[in-house]
């Protein structure tokens, strides 16, 4: 049996997802209408004046929806199982990724809900990324009162969908404007600052981000909008990027800066009671894309276990009645600097809630020459001070704590000679919960 030729954006694509939508229209030619809309309403600047600079920032992290067989693969750390579900979610997203990478907007359509509502998507047969807002509120006393440029308040959605895998991913931005905003034209900003960092791969820059964000906001009429990151909320918007240049796969990696080793290590909330954050961290010759080490501390919260009820959807979405385990998730890449006989070690203090004396900690170790390493520690300890004094072992390849009646684990697949020298690290918080 032959397959079907690959095809992007078709019409006969979108009830296999989406059901009742229906196609509005090409992002190129949606981008006119939005400047000549923006113009009539008055939004561009005038000569002289100084833009209104607000505020964007991550909003929840990567959340993953998954049926109970995928679950499973990952919190028994099945490898074999893990390899062949991320080679068929690789195969099904990568033409979505790569096309959106050569086309840019060219590579979205604007799409509308039996429900009225209209967003951006890139599809294939296979697979799919969207952009949603989910909500466009005026702003709250207390925003406005730490910015008094920001008048009303979005959050954007982004997904990424792989159907022959049965995995969902989610995760959003808040985007604060002097002005209101039609729906989709929060929706096409986003897709288009996501377009040019797949482009980038893992060789973004984190700072890009809100600067990228004000060029399409002129490009669209919107000459008085500005936009920036909180230098506080730069490590956490660089792990959210990673995720949507990744996903579960190892899309891009390798298009990435040539070092030597690179170890990719995914963090699974599945405690339905707490939150999680990924504090702080110490490496030992490593860096992380997007140059957010330069930027101090993780401060990346996890979020606890969520129910399918708790993530708005764009509507018509069909796979949610079969996609019943979700968590949110966290993923952080690291790769050597110095590459000349030289392997890598970092740490991550973990904290539950924002309480720093609670938590655990774990550390990789990839030497240059002999095994991989893998500690962890019943204790939120000072990752620097932990590299240097962790109880490192090789074997066994999985280990576990108990903490207040959870069961933390972290496993590493290979010790030596991984493929493409690609190491992955998973953590599960609360297992088999």
């Amino acid at each position: 049996m032959t397959s079907s030729p690959l095809r992007f954006n078709h019409i006969d694509d979108l009830p296999h997802i989406f059901g009742a939508l229906t196609i509005v229209g090409e992002a190129q030619i949606e981008k006119e209408k939005y400047i000549l809309r923006h113009k009539a309403e008055g939004l561009s600047a005038s000569v002289g004046t100084e833009p209104k600079t607000t505020n964007v920032s991550p909003n929840k992290p990567p959340q993953l929806y998954t049926n109970k067989e995928v679950k499973a693969a990952y919190q028994n750390n099945n490898w074999a199982k893990i390899k062949e579900i991320e080679d068929k979610a690789q195969k099904g997203l990568q033409p979505v990724m790569e096309n959106i990478k050569n086309l840019g907007e060219r590579a979205w359509a604007k799409v509308k809900s039996s429900k009225g509502d209209e967003f951006y998507m890139s599809w294939t047969q296979d697979a799919l990324i969207w952009s949603f807002t989910e909500s466009m509120v005026a702003a709250t006393e207390a925003a406005k009162a730490e910015n008094p440029n920001t008048a009303f308040q979005s959050t954007i959605q982004v997904g990424q969908y792989v159907k022959g895998v049965s995995i969902l991913g989610v995760h959003s931005y808040n985007l604060d404007t002097p002005h209101i905003l039609g729906y989709s034209v929060a929706a096409y900003l986003v897709a288009r600052v996501l377009s040019s960092t797949i482009a980038d791969g893992l060789g973004f820059l984190v700072v890009n981000f809100a600067i990228r964000l004000t060029q399409v906001a002129v490009e669209l009429g919107l000459e008085s909008f500005s936009f920036v990151v909180s230098p506080g909320l730069l490590a956490s918007l660089a792990s959210t990027l990673v995720f949507v240049i990744v996903f579960i796969t190892v899309m891009y990696i390798f298009n990435w800066l040539n070092r030597l080793f690179t170890l990719k290590v995914q963090v699974f909330n599945w405690d339905k009671d707490n939150d999680w954050k990924l504090f702080k961290h110490s490496k030992d010759n490593a860096v992380n894309p997007g140059r957010a080490n330069d930027f101090g501390a993780l401060d990346y919260t996890i979020d606890k276990m969520g129910t399918s009820n708790s993530t708005i959807l764009p509507p018509d979405f069909n796979p949610i009645t079969t996609l019943d385990s979700i968590c949110y998730y966290g993923v952080l890449i690291y790769q050597n600097e110095q590459t000349f006989m030289e392997g890598c070690d970092i740490a991550i203090q973990t904290i539950c809630g924002n309480n720093p004396t609670e938590g655990f900690t774990i550390g990789v170790s990839v030497p240059w020459g002999s095994s991989n390493k893998i500690a962890i520690q019943n204790a939120s300890l000072d990752p620097g001070y932990f590299l240097k004094h962790a109880h490192w072992t090789s074997e066994p390849k999985t280990l576990s704590i108990d903490y207040h009646g959870k069961t933390i684990t972290t496993t590493i697949d290979y010790l030596v000679s991984a493929p493409d020298d690609l190491y992955n690290v998973n953590v599960h918080i609360g297992k088999n919960e």
